[in-house]
Protein backbone atom coordinates (compact mmCIF):
# COMPACT_ATOMS: atom_id res chain seq x y z
CA UNK A 1 0.00 0.00 0.00
CA UNK A 2 1.06 3.74 -0.83
CA UNK A 3 1.35 5.95 1.85
CA UNK A 4 -1.23 8.67 1.99
CA UNK A 5 0.13 10.98 5.43
CA UNK A 6 3.24 11.40 6.52
CA UNK A 7 3.96 13.19 9.83
CA UNK A 8 7.26 14.80 10.43
CA UNK A 9 8.44 16.29 13.87
CA UNK A 10 5.39 17.91 14.22
CA UNK A 11 4.92 20.20 18.04
CA UNK A 12 2.75 22.17 19.38
CA UNK A 13 2.28 24.40 22.68
CA UNK A 14 0.35 26.25 24.25
CA UNK A 15 1.81 28.99 26.62
CA UNK A 16 3.65 26.72 28.92
CA UNK A 17 2.15 23.57 28.19
CA UNK A 18 3.74 21.28 25.58
CA UNK A 19 0.50 19.41 23.81
CA UNK A 20 2.94 17.78 21.58
CA UNK A 21 6.55 17.09 21.10
CA UNK A 22 8.34 16.25 17.47
CA UNK A 23 5.31 13.24 17.23
CA UNK A 24 6.57 11.52 13.53
CA UNK A 25 4.57 8.70 12.26
CA UNK A 26 3.05 7.76 8.84
CA UNK A 27 0.16 5.94 7.53
CA UNK A 28 -0.86 3.84 4.53
CA UNK A 29 -3.50 4.11 2.01
CA UNK A 30 -6.69 2.64 3.44
CA UNK A 31 -5.47 1.53 6.71
CA UNK A 32 -7.25 1.90 9.95
CA UNK A 33 -4.85 3.29 12.23
CA UNK A 34 -6.32 3.29 16.35
CA UNK A 35 -4.79 6.66 18.36
CA UNK A 36 -5.26 6.27 22.21
CA UNK A 37 -4.29 7.70 24.91
CA UNK A 38 -5.17 9.35 28.68
CA UNK A 39 -7.10 12.32 28.70
CA UNK A 40 -4.76 15.52 27.69
CA UNK A 41 -2.07 13.01 25.94
CA UNK A 42 -2.52 15.07 22.89
CA UNK A 43 -4.96 13.38 20.53
CA UNK A 44 -7.24 16.08 19.44
CA UNK A 45 -4.70 18.42 19.43
CA UNK A 46 -2.99 15.94 16.37
CA UNK A 47 -6.32 16.23 14.78
CA UNK A 48 -6.82 19.55 14.65
CA UNK A 49 -3.17 19.77 12.70
CA UNK A 50 -3.95 17.42 10.48
CA UNK A 51 -7.30 18.92 9.69
CA UNK A 52 -5.32 22.79 9.52
CA UNK A 53 -7.49 23.44 12.18
CA UNK A 54 -4.40 24.30 14.43
CA UNK A 55 -1.00 24.85 12.67
CA UNK A 56 1.88 23.36 14.26
CA UNK A 57 4.80 25.23 15.88
CA UNK A 58 7.14 23.28 14.01
CA UNK A 59 7.29 20.04 11.52
CA UNK A 60 5.60 18.92 8.81
CA UNK A 61 2.70 16.77 7.31
CA UNK A 62 2.44 15.69 3.98
CA UNK A 63 -0.76 14.62 2.78
CA UNK A 64 -1.34 12.56 -1.24
CA UNK A 65 2.08 14.12 -1.98
CA UNK A 66 1.07 17.80 -0.82
CA UNK A 67 2.35 20.33 1.76
CA UNK A 68 -0.19 20.71 4.20
CA UNK A 69 1.42 22.20 7.10
CA UNK A 70 0.55 25.61 6.78
CA UNK A 71 -2.84 24.87 4.96
CA UNK A 72 -6.44 25.74 6.39
CA UNK A 73 -9.11 23.55 7.23
CA UNK A 74 -11.30 24.17 3.89
CA UNK A 75 -8.23 23.68 1.97
CA UNK A 76 -7.28 20.07 3.82
CA UNK A 77 -10.90 19.10 3.40
CA UNK A 78 -11.06 20.13 -0.53
CA UNK A 79 -7.65 17.62 -0.64
CA UNK A 80 -9.54 15.18 0.58
CA UNK A 81 -9.42 14.79 4.73
CA UNK A 82 -12.49 15.17 6.30
CA UNK A 83 -13.34 14.85 10.27
CA UNK A 84 -16.09 13.97 13.34
CA UNK A 85 -15.88 15.59 16.06
CA UNK A 86 -16.22 14.11 19.33
CA UNK A 87 -19.51 16.57 20.92
CA UNK A 88 -21.83 16.87 17.59
CA UNK A 89 -21.99 19.84 15.50
CA UNK A 90 -24.72 19.55 13.13
CA UNK A 91 -26.48 22.83 11.81
CA UNK A 92 -29.82 22.11 14.43
CA UNK A 93 -31.89 24.15 12.92
CA UNK A 94 -31.27 22.32 9.66
CA UNK A 95 -33.11 19.45 8.28
CA UNK A 96 -30.36 16.18 8.10
CA UNK A 97 -30.84 16.43 4.30
CA UNK A 98 -29.62 19.97 3.94
CA UNK A 99 -26.89 19.54 6.65
CA UNK A 100 -25.01 16.79 4.65
CA UNK A 101 -25.89 19.27 1.27
CA UNK A 102 -23.62 21.91 2.70
CA UNK A 103 -20.78 19.50 2.95
CA UNK A 104 -21.37 18.00 -0.12
CA UNK A 105 -21.34 21.84 -1.67
CA UNK A 106 -18.17 22.27 -0.27
CA UNK A 107 -16.34 19.16 -1.42
CA UNK A 108 -13.71 18.50 -4.41
CA UNK A 109 -16.40 16.84 -6.01
CA UNK A 110 -19.20 19.18 -6.33
CA UNK A 111 -22.40 16.96 -7.35
CA UNK A 112 -24.81 18.64 -9.73
CA UNK A 113 -28.10 20.47 -8.04
CA UNK A 114 -30.31 18.47 -9.73
CA UNK A 115 -28.69 15.35 -8.14
CA UNK A 116 -27.53 16.57 -4.38
CA UNK A 117 -31.05 15.25 -2.99
CA UNK A 118 -30.41 11.94 -4.31
CA UNK A 119 -26.93 11.59 -3.60
CA UNK A 120 -27.75 13.18 0.27
CA UNK A 121 -30.00 10.76 0.95
CA UNK A 122 -28.47 7.82 -0.14
CA UNK A 123 -25.20 8.85 2.53
CA UNK A 124 -28.25 9.27 4.88
CA UNK A 125 -28.79 5.23 4.01
CA UNK A 126 -25.77 4.32 4.10
CA UNK A 127 -24.99 5.61 7.97
CA UNK A 128 -28.69 4.01 8.97
CA UNK A 129 -30.52 7.23 8.76
CA UNK A 130 -32.61 6.60 5.54
CA UNK A 131 -36.49 8.09 6.23
CA UNK A 132 -35.25 10.35 8.56
CA UNK A 133 -33.99 12.89 5.50
CA UNK A 134 -36.30 15.58 6.37
CA UNK A 135 -36.09 15.78 10.50
CA UNK A 136 -34.33 18.82 12.19
CA UNK A 137 -30.95 17.70 13.30
CA UNK A 138 -32.19 19.15 16.75
CA UNK A 139 -34.73 15.96 16.75
CA UNK A 140 -32.01 13.83 16.93
CA UNK A 141 -30.68 11.65 19.57
CA UNK A 142 -27.33 11.20 20.23
CA UNK A 143 -26.40 8.04 18.15
CA UNK A 144 -27.67 9.30 15.24
CA UNK A 145 -26.05 12.96 15.47
CA UNK A 146 -23.48 10.90 15.40
CA UNK A 147 -24.47 9.60 12.69
CA UNK A 148 -25.45 12.64 10.83
CA UNK A 149 -21.98 14.01 11.52
CA UNK A 150 -20.67 10.48 9.54
CA UNK A 151 -22.65 11.44 6.38
CA UNK A 152 -21.15 15.40 6.51
CA UNK A 153 -17.71 14.17 6.71
CA UNK A 154 -18.30 11.14 4.08
CA UNK A 155 -20.17 13.66 1.57
CA UNK A 156 -16.50 15.74 1.08
CA UNK A 157 -15.41 12.69 -0.83
CA UNK A 158 -12.42 12.01 1.80
CA UNK A 159 -9.39 9.85 1.24
CA UNK A 160 -8.76 10.28 4.61
CA UNK A 161 -11.43 10.40 7.87
CA UNK A 162 -10.31 11.51 11.75
CA UNK A 163 -13.06 10.31 13.79
CA UNK A 164 -13.20 11.39 17.35
CA UNK A 165 -14.57 9.18 20.29
CA UNK A 166 -17.57 7.92 17.73
CA UNK A 167 -18.51 5.76 20.68
CA UNK A 168 -18.64 8.21 23.27
CA UNK A 169 -21.92 8.23 25.08
CA UNK A 170 -23.73 5.40 23.02
CA UNK A 171 -24.83 1.97 24.45
CA UNK A 172 -23.70 -1.82 23.75
CA UNK A 173 -26.20 -2.09 20.96
CA UNK A 174 -24.99 1.48 19.67
CA UNK A 175 -21.59 0.68 19.69
CA UNK A 176 -21.91 -2.22 17.48
CA UNK A 177 -23.82 -0.56 15.18
CA UNK A 178 -20.94 2.39 14.67
CA UNK A 179 -18.28 -0.32 14.57
CA UNK A 180 -20.00 -1.97 11.63
CA UNK A 181 -20.21 1.82 10.30
CA UNK A 182 -16.56 2.00 11.11
CA UNK A 183 -15.66 -0.97 8.97
CA UNK A 184 -18.03 -0.34 6.18
CA UNK A 185 -16.31 2.75 5.54
CA UNK A 186 -12.88 1.56 5.44
CA UNK A 187 -12.86 -2.03 4.30
CA UNK A 188 -15.54 -1.57 2.33
CA UNK A 189 -15.26 1.70 0.83
CA UNK A 190 -11.47 2.07 0.99
CA UNK A 191 -11.55 5.55 2.93
CA UNK A 192 -8.54 5.29 5.39
CA UNK A 193 -9.21 5.74 8.78
CA UNK A 194 -7.51 7.62 12.20
CA UNK A 195 -9.30 6.95 15.06
CA UNK A 196 -9.63 8.36 18.47
CA UNK A 197 -11.45 6.16 20.75
CA UNK A 198 -11.02 5.41 24.78
CA UNK A 199 -13.36 1.99 24.48
CA UNK A 200 -10.46 -0.44 23.94
CA UNK A 201 -12.10 -3.28 23.00
CA UNK A 202 -12.82 -1.67 19.87
CA UNK A 203 -9.76 -0.35 18.62
CA UNK A 204 -8.16 -3.57 19.40
CA UNK A 205 -10.90 -5.22 17.13
CA UNK A 206 -10.75 -3.14 13.96
CA UNK A 207 -7.64 -1.20 13.88
CA UNK A 208 -4.74 -2.58 11.84
CA UNK A 209 -2.51 -0.39 13.55
CA UNK A 210 -2.24 1.63 17.09
CA UNK A 211 -0.08 4.75 17.93
CA UNK A 212 -0.46 5.72 22.10
CA UNK A 213 0.21 9.40 22.81
CA UNK A 214 1.43 10.21 26.86
CA UNK A 215 1.73 13.73 27.73
CA UNK A 216 2.60 14.78 24.17
CA UNK A 217 4.37 12.25 23.34
CA UNK A 218 4.86 8.99 21.24
CA UNK A 219 5.81 6.03 23.09
CA UNK A 220 4.22 3.13 21.72
CA UNK A 221 3.32 2.15 17.76
CA UNK A 222 2.40 -1.39 16.87
CA UNK A 223 -0.10 -4.33 16.19
CA UNK A 224 -3.43 -3.96 18.65
CA UNK A 225 -1.86 -7.28 20.89
CA UNK A 226 2.07 -5.77 20.82
CA UNK A 227 0.34 -2.43 22.15
CA UNK A 228 -1.86 -4.50 24.84
CA UNK A 229 1.20 -6.40 25.85
CA UNK A 230 3.38 -3.30 26.03
CA UNK A 231 4.44 -2.11 29.57
CA UNK A 232 4.71 1.60 28.82
CA UNK A 233 1.42 1.41 28.02
CA UNK A 234 -0.13 -0.40 30.30
CA UNK A 235 1.76 1.73 33.02
CA UNK A 236 0.59 5.17 30.72
CA UNK A 237 -2.94 4.21 29.51
CA UNK A 238 -4.65 0.59 30.19
CA UNK A 239 -4.16 1.06 34.09
CA UNK A 240 -6.30 4.07 33.57
CA UNK A 241 -9.79 2.81 31.76
CA UNK A 242 -11.87 2.79 34.19
CA UNK A 243 -10.80 6.42 35.65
Amino acid sequence: MSELLKVERISKRFGGVQALGEISFSLAEHELLGLIGPNGAGKTTLFHLIAGTLLPDSGQISFAGHDITRLKAYQTCRLGIARTFQVTRPFAKLTCLENVEVALVGSDAPVAREDRDERCAELLGLVGLKGKERLAAAQLNLIDKKRLEMARALATNPKLILLDEVLGGLNSLEMGQAMDLISLINRDMGTTVIWIEHVMGAIMRLSQRVLVLDQGELIFTGTPEQVAQDRRVIEAYLGEQDA
